[in-house]
């Protein structure tokens, strides 16, 4: 029966797509939300066919993980052939996410049709993974009824990390690090794994790049409830609580880590790490092998949690007596307590040891005490205190259990890291949800209780859960509420100057605020000043010009870090300079976050001897609009 759904639904897209091609052409794909979502679902989904149908492993595994890597293979045989045949990256990569379709159904017909050899038909495999993302759909449906706006992106990451894809199609370009291919990476954080990851899914079909991201967003907690699900099971031998598990972890908001909230390059290294944490056993070779893949994906965050792998094979998985345990539990409290009151006595990585990184930045990136104290509260709100004591009766018990030892390790391990305040120290909060989920339903999975019991704590832990998600998650979306009511980083009057740029091409610089900067390189592969990350100098200088026009103030515009040399940039005045103009607002210099999101203030009279400087440097307005003068 399972499998007849699967074929039943798989052919039913099929057949709706068909009809698409022959109504509506193939220009209608590009904001088809069915077509959309299948190439995303098909995206995410195929290193599982890989790992299952190729090499005969299990769906969730260490070889599933690294079946993603197919992605990046693909791309560099792609530009091989590009080479020698002549062909652009452009003309070649729609034919490769295609490719990609064809061998995901292939692979799925293949996996419905053959026997697994060890007795893991395809109706088991998918009973499995229908009940495993049953959560993740009703959490889909949860934050698009009550949260989510539709075709809304609410997550600048994406923007940043959309340029390189689309360098790499639109400029034939490949990147081993996005730094190559974009200035607005200041330092090489990752690879461009993830990167040729989300061009398969964005770019290289040309698909609406706001609706793809936010069927991204939609889908991708549903894929990933696949190994949460399988881990959950492998803890409670329960499809009931693994179920509860796999809900409970996505309805943690992480500030700053994301979790399962947004398909970026840290939550992807999360989504990896799953599938190497369900393996019991990973070898040094192995463990070795999940290291550099994690690392590859994100510097930081995969460096954080392969340390975490190699903690569990090498120390925790040799804690095996009651007084070892409370031994390790008291050193780690103290570690903990140690920390906290270090930071709060004044100490912070960020302002002692990575002055030079918070220049760069242009201000400090964690909130202090006692304010860092409530953000860290809020993560998991009421639901620390299930966390103490889970902690509390799990330091009094006889039994030794590895799950608690693990999860209790790593809830430690990411508080420490937290309050030793590197920069971004929120990020290091990523995977907090899944492992207080995992305490929670481990905990409670062991307790005798009855069904009406039962249903009640379930419910209860939904419910809490949900509210506390609902809280976090609309906070963070203040920044990006506009004002009229809509939330996303994207407005209307923004890509009225999009369109024009996608339609009269240009080689040149575009100098605008920060904001805009990046809109612009986001969704028209044209160069900018670091976009975002404007150094503090030049926006500086950008402001003294726009205000008091000369030459003594465009001597020192062109002088500014980040500016072309060859004087070959165009200057985008935008309504949100306007804004911060006529406020006396100068906040955005060193913070992006500082400038409006909104750019729907009509510029009214404009400065003429601005005017009269741009044509003097040779710059008119080619472009104008309530809301944008772009001088060429």
């Amino acid at each position: 029966m399972f499998d007849v759904i699967a074929i039943i639904a798989n052919l039913g897209v099929i057949i709706y797509l068909i009809f698409s091609l022959f109504t509506g052409g193939l220009d209608s794909f590009s904001s088809n939300y069915i077509f959309i979502g299948y190439v995303v679902f098909t995206t995410l989904t195929l290193p599982f066919l890989i790992s299952k149908n190729i090499f005969r492993q299990r769906l969730v595994s260490f070889t599933t993980a690294f079946s993603f890597v197919y992605f990046p293979l693909q791309f560099l045989f792609t530009y091989l052939v590009s080479r020698i045949t002549g062909f652009s990256l452009g003309e070649l990569l729609p034919f490769y996410t295609l490719f990609n379709i064809v061998l995901w159904n292939i692979l799925f017909i293949y996996f419905i049709l053959s026997d697994e050899r060890s007795g893991d038909y395809s109706e088991k495999v998918l009973k499995r993974v229908y009940s495993a993302i049953l959560p993740g759909i009703l959490f889909t449906i949860f934050a698009s009824l009550f949260i989510r706006q539709t075709d809304s992106i609410v997550a600048l990451d994406y923007l940043q990390h959309l340029v390189v894809p689309n360098r790499m199609y639109f400029s034939d370009m490949l990147c081993i690090l996005p730094g190559q291919c974009s200035n607005l990476f200041l330092q090489h954080g990752y690879t461009t794994f993830y990167h040729i990851l989300l061009g398969n899914m964005v770019s290289f079909l040309g698909t609406d790049p706001v609706k793809t991201i936010f069927v991204i967003d939609v889908i991708y907690p549903i894929i990933v409830s696949i190994p949460l699900f399988y881990i959950f099971k492998d803890v409670t031998k329960s499809t009931l609580w693994s179920q509860v598990g796999v809900l409970l972890s996505l309805l943690v908001f992480v500030m700053g880590g994301y979790d399962f909230v947004f398909f970026i390059p840290q939550t992807f290294a999360l989504f990896l790490f799953l599938m190497f944490y369900r393996e019991k056993n990973l070898s040094k070779k192995k463990l070795l092998l999940a290291s550099i893949l994690l690392m590859l994906t994100h510097f930081i965050i995969g460096t954080y949690l392969s340390a975490f792998l190699w903690g569990r094979e090498l120390i925790l998985k040799h804690i095996d007596r009651r007084k070892e345990v409370k031994i390790y539990y008291v050193i780690l409290l103290t570690s903990v307590i140690f920390f906290i009151l270090t930071n709060i006595a004044g100490f912070s990585f960020e302002k002692l040891v990575q002055v030079d990184e918070v220049k760069v930045i242009g201000s400090l990136t964690n909130p202090y005490y006692p304010n860092n104290l409530n953000v860290f509260w809020q993560i998991l709100g009421p639901i620390w205190l299930f966390v103490l004591i889970i902690f509390v009766t799990n330091f009094l018990e006889r039994k030794v259990s590895k799950v608690y030892l693990e999860g209790i390790t790593y809830i430690a391990m990411i508080t420490v890291v937290y309050f030793l305040g590197p920069t971004y120290a929120s990020k290091f909060t990523i995977g907090i949800g899944f492992f207080s989920a995992l305490l929670l339903v481990k905990f409670l999975s062991t307790l005798n209780m009855n069904i009406f019991f039962k249903s009640f704590v379930v419910t209860a832990m939904i419910v809490v859960f949900s509210t506390n998600f609902f809280v976090q998650y609309n906070r963070y979306l203040a920044f990006y509420t506009q004002e009229n009511g809509r939330v996303s980083a994207i407005n209307d009057e923004d890509m009225a100057i999009v369109n024009y740029l996608n339609r009269e091409r240009t080689f040149s610089t575009i100098l605008s605020d920060p904001y805009t900067q990046l809109i612009v390189a986001a969704f028209t592969n044209t160069e900018t000043v670091q976009a975002q990350y404007m150094n503090l100098d030049t926006r500086k200088s950008l402001l003294g010009y726009i205000n008091k026009p000369s030459i003594e103030t465009y001597e020192k515009l062109i002088t500014s870090p980040g500016i072309p040399k060859n004087d070959n940039f165009d200057v985008l005045y935008t309504s949100r300079m306007y804004r911060a103009i006529n406020n006396q607002d100068d906040s955005w210099i060193y913070n992006l976050y500082s400038l409006s999101i909104n750019n729907s203030e009509d510029i009214e009279d404009l400065n003429e001897q601005l005017i009269k400087e741009m044509a003097r440097t040779g710059r008119y307005p080619v472009y104008v609009s309530p809301n944008f003068i772009l001088f060429r």
